[in-house]
């Protein structure tokens, strides 16, 4: 068992949260500082920690919550739960600290399906698209008149949007896989959009991360529904539906033994269309506002998923056209002499693939990639999948492998924003893939741009 696996079972605190004054070590992170958020509108007294200031600790810093930079065993002092997520160490000081004086710690999935208590909870989980799935449901819901709460890996819009406390009476949440922590869920409704082999540094092969999605699926309480892409599950609906068989369990995808089976699915320009046979014969068109054919089957498992909350499901599909997409997933973040520059947070082959393939489908000039590697075991295991799915764009300019001493072609952001612009003609999309440094590239690229822009 990882080092990563033990770490999220390890912190689980014992009987209730006591939520008065809780700490976060680690308050930047997406889905940790959407916690934070949640906690403040109970007006809890929240405090947290992280390496550096960013536009999420800002944005918790706006709202009376305490953020200091840099970890320090001091930093715990009055605290009465400290939440840590599976990249914390265990010779982080503030962890440490609170180990020692008998703080309670609690894994921030143990956090999560705390507040999800109460509400009828819908968790959303994925090796891909989890985010852009939930965003949809968090956007439909809202537009549905339904005041969901929500806590996804993700911002909608605004820094801070990825977290939201509303007077309804449905929560949605992102989960995560990366670390078993999904495990620690209980949701009355599961979506699960996609099973990939992905994390080698917690998973030896496909099989265990199965493994993984079938261990959150059976947490699902009695009656409960499990949503299942079928085009992409490795045998998990089948599985559930034989262990299982209290649970409603609904499939989705071009199977055509699929549920909610996609008939068609069209793209035109920053727009796509799923086709749907639903469960009772009806037809119905998704109409999404993003590019890209995976978002459309995303789409369709946000509609089976809404319609099993008992929501009309022509109305379902119509609430979905409101969905405007997702910050850092494929946002196009501006153009200047004649390039298009796309942010995204692709740091998979898989993702990688399918945001070059929503480029190529929107413009008929070159695709230009920058992509920053994510972890030094995931850049070898699956290097010929690396491989496979740049060799797809016209130029790729690699950064350094993220958080890792291994040097690439443009180490750092302001190289790699410089190089781009060197290479970058009218016409051109840059595509700018990673979860690092990478997310400094866009801006910096459209200064270099326009630097570059002989003025009138």
């Amino acid at each position: 068992m990882c080092e990563t696996y033990r770490s999220a079972q390890l912190h689980q605190a014992d009987g209730p949260l006591d939520l008065a004054r809780p700490h976060f070590v680690g308050i930047g992170g997406v889905g940790t500082s959407a916690l934070a958020h949640l906690l403040a509108d109970r007006g809890c007294q929240v405090s947290g920690s992280d390496l550096n200031a960013t536009p999420a600790t800002e944005a918790l810093a706006r709202r009376g919550v305490r953020v200091a930079e840099g970890h320090d065993a001091a930093h715990v002092d009055g605290a009465t739960l400290v939440v840590v997520g599976s990249a914390i160490r265990p010779d982080n000081p503030e962890l440490a600290a609170a180990l020692q004086q008998g703080v309670p710690v609690a894994h921030r999935a143990q956090l999560l399906g705390h507040l999800m208590g109460g509400r009828r909870s819908v968790a959303v989980a994925g090796t891909h698209g989890k985010s852009s799935t939930a965003g949809m449901l968090c956007t439909a819901l809202q537009v549905l008149g339904q005041d969901p709460s929500w806590a996804i890996g993700a911002d909608l819009d605004t820094p801070g949007s990825g977290a939201r406390t509303g007077s309804g009476g449905i929560m949605v949440a992102e989960v995560d896989e990366s670390d078993r922590s999904l495990t620690m869920i209980r949701p009355d409704v599961a979506l699960v959009t996609s099973i990939d082999y992905d994390h080698p540094e917690n998973y030896t092969d496909l099989d265990e991360v199965v493994e993984a999605f079938t261990g959150f699926a059976a947490g699902i309480p009695v009656g409960g529904t499990l949503v299942v892409n079928t085009d992409d599950d490795h045998g998990l609906a089948e599985k559930v539906r034989a262990a299982r068989p209290d649970l409603h369990v609904v499939t989705y995808g071009h199977n055509p033994d699929a549920d909610w089976r996609i008939t068609s699915t069209r793209g035109l320009g920053n727009t796509g269309t799923a086709t749907v046979a639903t469960p009772t014969g009806q037809t119905v068109a998704v109409v999404i506002s993003i590019p890209g054919g995976h978002q459309a089957r995303n789409a369709v498992g946000a509609l089976a998923t809404l319609a099993n909350l008992g929501i009309d499901v022509f109305e379902a599909a119509s609430a979905l056209a409101s969905f405007g997409g997702l910050r850092r997933r494929f946002e196009q973040r501006g153009a200047l002499a004649g390039v298009t520059v796309v942010e995204s947070f692709a740091h998979h082959p898989t993702a990688i693939a399918a945001d070059i393939a929503t480029a190529r489908s929107i413009t008929r000039g070159r695709v230009v990639v920058c992509v920053e590697p994510s972890g030094r075991l995931r850049a070898e295991v699956l290097a010929a999948e690396f491989t496979q799915a740049l060799a797809e764009a016209d130029q790729v300019v690699t950064m350094a492998l993220h958080d890792i001493a291994v040097p690439g072609p443009a180490d750092g952001a302001e190289q790699a924003a410089r190089r781009l612009a060197e290479v970058a003609r009218p016409g051109d999309l840059v595509l700018v893939m990673g979860v690092g440094a990478a997310h400094r590239v866009p801006g910096l690229l459209l200064g270099e741009l326009q630097a570059r822009t002989p003025t009138a």
